[in-house]
């Protein structure tokens, strides 16, 4: 039977490259060794600073190799230099296709790579076509996120797709999820990511609109899947600057039954915690058995 599959999610602040000021700095040494040491099966990356630059690229994969992790980095281009990435092993997992035709209509950038057992050891079962997606979406308008979200979503379940796991820095609030002191936050925050209000005096709510396009297109969020079974609030942990669980793993409905466990990880070399997850893929549904479970009773 197949191991479980390993996920990293995590936005690097600028790739690590710089500090708050824009001066070069190494924080990206201690973020490839974060990642190596956790031996993950695949990474999504957001925030990878220059990465459509080759060298960059290369020199995040060598150190990658020394720490005794070799990934290899595909780059979906972003508007502006920091990218969005997905990485795998290619020890384990084959890539059948890498598709980033759409990354210039996002503000982010995206790509969704479907891959297939690559190896007898691969956590994918044979004959398992898998689509991974790192997802960015847009912080400065819900709207132009929301555009994004259905865009990737569509990509995903194209031509069939079943199986697909999603992780990245959704930046909207979860449902469900405890809220911020929104009036502690910049107006530009409220207004991107709170209710609209009627009157200035209106109680600053959480917008849940992301979250729910996500659950429109049978995307499961992993950590609150996990907390709805066993409780621990642990799940529920925000993960960014704004004492929000923005970084997600989502994974296509098919996939429920192949969750098996999600944690945060503390780390100071960026403004954003690192998630991990992992998964019983030999435990997902098939499209057979999709079929039989939504078919209509015999009256």
């Amino acid at each position: 039977m197949p191991r479980l599959l390993k996920a990293l999610s995590w936005n690097t602040k600028d790739g690590g490259a710089v500090d708050e000021d824009g001066v070069p700095a190494n924080r990206w040494r201690d973020q490839v060794k974060l990642i190596a040491a956790q031996e993950p099966d695949v990474v999504f990356l957001q925030e990878m600073r220059d990465f459509a630059d080759q060298a960059v690229r290369a020199r995040w994969e060598d150190e990658l190799a020394a720490h005794g992790r070799p990934l290899r980095l595909l780059v979906a281009p972003s508007s502006d230099r920091n990218h969005t990435v997905l990485g795998y092993d290619p020890a384990c997992i084959r890539l059948e296709h890498w598709d980033d035709r759409w990354s210039h209509l996002t503000a982010m950038g995206f790509g969704v790579a479907t891959v297939v057992a690559a190896s007898p050891d691969s956590p994918i079962p044979d004959g398992m076509r898998l689509r991974l997606a790192s997802l960015h979406l847009f912080p400065g308008s819900r709207l132009k996120a929301l555009q994004d979200a259905e865009l990737i979503i569509g990509r995903l379940w194209r031509k069939g797709g079943q199986h697909a796991i999603v992780g990245g820095d959704v930046n909207y609030c979860p449902e469900g999820d405890p809220e911020p002191m929104w009036e502690r936050l910049p107006r530009n925050v409220q207004m991107a990511r709170c209710e609209e209000r009627t009157h200035p005096t209106d109680v600053l709510r959480a917008d849940f609109s992301i979250a729910r396009k996500l659950e429109a297109g049978r995307l499961v969020d992993v950590a609150r899947a996990l907390y709805l079974t066993d409780g621990d609030d642990a799940h529920l942990d925000a993960t960014g600057q704004l004492r929000v669980r923005v970084d997600q793993f989502h994974v296509t409905e098919p996939l429920r039954r192949a969750i098996r466990n999600y944690h945060r990880l503390d780390t100071t070399t960026s403004d954003h915690s690192p998630i991990v997850s992992e998964y019983d893929l030999a435990s997902a549904d098939t499209p057979r058995q999709r079929a039989l479970e939504l078919r209509p009773a015999r009256l």
